[in-house]
């Protein structure tokens, strides 16, 4: 038998099973003012009772086992989020050994007990009532004397329950509500199920203490046993005011922001004050560092430690403070001798300005291992939490820069995770690094046209000028993009250069050039390449998502552009999404750009290979489906010279909400800027790429927003330079 929405009251049993192998599922059930037990299941019977208010029951029975809200003999029982209050007794048993659950239900039976056990043979103990969420707490109904068993303000059955199994509404077919004026103390998500079968739905007006602010400790820097000053701010942002009642600040040293056992208590400070809403207090204590403490450590506070307020909410006690304490640093100006132990961090200051990159160099005495090096303002870093890395693998020596510094201190952490004595001697040195070039990439392009070349090295000034210089002859004067201070990209027109190796050489205003020899080969006339893989899972359930990767690469010596990719596949009704874009566009075709992820984002220099992966909602039926890459606008010979069918192309992107009039002479205006041919579509698509990218630095994947900007220009109105998903 299944019970639901139901309410069973006023009889001489709620339910009532004496026969073995029955089985009752009841939910979201009032049973109430029965004579006899609201639930009386005995023999080999099995139930299931969730999110009922039994209440009121037993009252006229003449013996034990009919004077309670639940007898239960020898029967299979389960009672999840239920609510066992002002019965005669809560739940009585005996006879044969039972088979019970109780969890996350809140017993109340004041006029007599919570459970009456008799077990025959000894061997079934009785329910514990203090573990598995349970409670034994008066419910607060709004009014059970008058047959209201909502549950009142401050009820401890709000929010206490679990979750998994349980009704998604109640007795009055309410979704669960989320009483912000209760701590969320249930099990599962969402965590705010209630106990009972009616679920509140009004908020509770309490209190709630919540650390605001911790100032930085005063001084930040110091020894062991040193004194030093922290202050902190707690407000009332709960809705009640807080009145005779007092509480406990504490204040904790820990290695990291978040409150462990095995972090350092080092005062408390107990608060009697009224706080209205909104009102706040601030407190400071002087504070000596622990002896055995060194490194960097972040201050903690906690208000309402010791939990004597009663509060909605607890996150928001915790709080760390604006800066961490730096105990024994040794700071590093421009070399500094340590030991590294294996497994464990190191950790040194450095004070930088802004405006003066830095270039740290981890040398160590070890002849192998493995060392990383991580830099962070203000705070330690670590392998997740870093502005700035140097992870060469397998390596004992590293060097990390920090291109735009700010003004302040930054901690150096150094982690090793291997060294072949367990710990080595190391120099870490700092210097403002000069200007210096390390790497030039493609080192081989063709004569004939235009070339991108990426350049990467140290101190490159936004006005930087950029040349390529033969072995004889007049150098060649390039097109310069500084991406930052170590990397910048130059294009050069190669149209009349000579074969032959060619040095590149980088100057800031007023200083002299640097240059790298024989840096690039310039060879004979090529013919453009491109190449592009596809990788689709072989198998996939119906209605799932895949990742489909595409791969493309430019194999050549020569630039090409950026090319239009076309994923294709034979079911109409597929869904495809573009990296970080939350929406999805249904259809067969999918189109994306096929851009560089550095530099000029149009163009694919020699070399340069990229990746990138859309998401496909397959259909939710069992069929084969076939996907496909095409490509258009790299290559003279890849269908860039087809003409557009104007006619089809219309039917095809025509907005659903513009009639054919209007579209007609919308399109009469995109024809011009788009052209005649696929390699003049893709070239427009590029253009507009480009302008996103040198006025907002966004790289636009997706041909959708690329065409819809072309349509806006068409339009007369200008070009949008809102966010769009890039595939990192």
């Amino acid at each position: 038998m299944v019970l639901t929405n139901g309410v069973l009251r006023n009889g001489q049993f709620g339910v009532y099973v004496y026969s073995p192998y029955a089985r009752v599922e009841a939910a979201n059930c009032l049973i109430v003012n029965n004579a006899y037990p609201g639930i009386f299941v005995r023999a080999d019977s099995r139930h299931v009772f969730q999110n009922c208010t039994i209440v009121g029951n037993g009252y006229q029975g003449d013996f034990g086992s009919y004077r309670a809200g639940i007898h239960l003999g020898g029967a299979n029982l389960t009672l999840e989020n239920c609510i066992v209050a002002f019965n005669q007794n809560g739940l009585y048993h005996d006879s044969d050994p039972p088979s019970l659950t109780v969890g996350h239900c809140d017993f109340y039976n004041p006029d007599g007990q919570e459970v009456v056990w008799y077990d025959d043979y000894g061997t079934a103990p009785p329910p514990d009532l203090s573990s598995g969420g349970n409670l034994i707490a008066d419910p607060l109904f709004v009014d059970a004397a008058s047959g209201n068993y909502e549950l009142g303000a401050g009820s401890p059955a709000i929010d206490s329950g679990t979750s998994a199994g349980a009704p998604g509404t109640d007795l009055l077919d309410r979704l669960r509500y989320d009483d912000p004026g209760m701590p969320n103390t249930g099990f599962g998500f969402p965590a705010y199920t209630d106990m009972g079968a009616l679920e509140r739905q009004l908020d509770t007006q309490a209190p709630d203490l919540a650390v605001t602010y911790v100032s930085g400790p005063t001084p930040q820097f110091v020894e062991p046993g040193d004194s030093f000053t922290v202050s902190w701010v707690v407000a009332n942002v709960g809705t009640l005011p807080i009145t005779d009642t007092s509480w406990e600040d504490q204040v904790y040293l820990s290695i990291d922001p978040y409150l462990g056992s095995d972090d350092t208590f080092l005062a408390a400070s107990t608060q009697e004050l009224a706080l209205n809403p909104g009102e706040s207090y601030t407190n400071s204590l002087v504070l000596s560092t622990p002896l055995d403490s060194s490194g960097p450590r972040y201050l903690l506070v906690r208000a309402n430690a010791t939990r004597t307020l009663a509060e909605p909410a607890e996150w928001n006690n915790l709080q760390s403070a604006a800066e961490v304490l730096e105990i024994g640093l040794p700071a590093l100006t421009t070399s500094l001798d340590c030991t590294i132990m294996q497994g464990q961090w190191t950790y040194v200051r450095f004070e930088a300005e802004a405006g003066y990159p830095i270039l740290l160099d981890l040398s160590t005495l070890a002849s192998q291992g493995a060392v990383r090096l991580y830099a962070r303002y203000d705070a330690p870093p670590s392998a997740n939490d870093y502005v700035a890395a140097a992870l060469v693998p397998n390596s004992p020596n590293q060097q990390l820069r920090i291109l735009a510094p700010q003004t302040g201190t930054y901690i150096i952490g150094i982690y090793a995770d291997s060294l072949p004595d367990g710990w080595a001697s190391c120099t870490l040195s700092a210097s403002f690094p000069q200007l210096t070039i390390r790497r030039v990439s493609p080192a081989r392009v063709s004569h004939g046209q235009s070339a991108t070349f990426k350049i990467e090295g140290d101190a490159f000034d936004p006005s930087a000028q950029v040349r390529l210089a033969p072995a004889s002859g007049s150098s060649i004067a390039g097109q310069v993009y500084v991406q930052d201070a170590s990397t910048l990209f130059a294009t050069f027109d190669l149209t009349n250069a000579a074969p032959g190796a060619y040095g590149v050489s980088v100057s800031n205003p007023g200083s002299s050039p640097v240059s790298l020899p024989a840096a690039v080969t310039v060879e004979a006339a090529a013919e453009p390449q491109f190449q592009a893989s596809l990788s689709v899972p072989a198998i996939a359930r119906p209605g799932r998502v895949i990742p489909v990767r595409i791969d493309y690469w430019n194999p050549g010596t020569i630039p090409i552009a950026a090319p239009v990719l076309t994923l294709s596949n034979t079911a109409p009704d597929c869904q495809w999404q573009l990296p970080g874009d939350p929406s999805w566009t249904v259809g067969p075709v999918c189109r994306v750009m096929g851009l560089s992820s550095d530099g000029p984002p149009t163009t694919l220099r020699p070399g340069q290979s990229e990746s990138l992966t859309v998401l496909l909602l397959v259909p939710f039926r069992p069929e084969p489906i076939r996907t496909c890459l095409s490509f258009v606008g790299a290559l003279p010979h890849d269908g860039s010279k087809i003409l557009i069918n104007w006619t089809r192309f219309g039917q095809e992107v025509q907005p659903l909400e513009m009639d054919d009039a209007d579209w007609a002479s919308l399109l009469g205006s995109l024809h011009p800027l788009i052209g005649n041919t696929w390699g003049d579509y893709a070239t427009a698509l590029r253009t507009v790429s480009t302008d996103f990218w040198r006025a907002s630095s966004q790289r636009v994947y997706s041909v959708r927003t690329l065409f819809d900007a072309l349509l806006a220009q068409a339009n007369g109105a200008p070009l949008q330079y809102a966010s769009d998903p890039s595939p990192d």
